[in-house]
């Protein structure tokens, strides 16, 4: 699978892991966590490091 398809399925499976907190009754596990998904997703959406992981694609071929 293309580097971009790993990062869209790694995106999709962060972003089903928190609804699945959000949906969970355990406030302090949902605030420790919370955070720390919404910085992976945040880095998975960010333009640079897609530009980044098609950069280095292109150095491996």
């Amino acid at each position: 699978m293309p580097i971009s398809g790993d990062t869209r399925q790694a995106l999709k499976l962060l972003e089903r892991v928190q609804q699945q907190l959000q949906d969970s009754d355990e406030a302090s596990l949902n605030t420790a966590v919370g955070e720390d998904l919404n910085t992976l997703i945040n880095v998975l959406e960010n333009p640079v490091f897609s530009s980044i992981l098609t950069i280095q694609a292109s150095v491996n071929l």
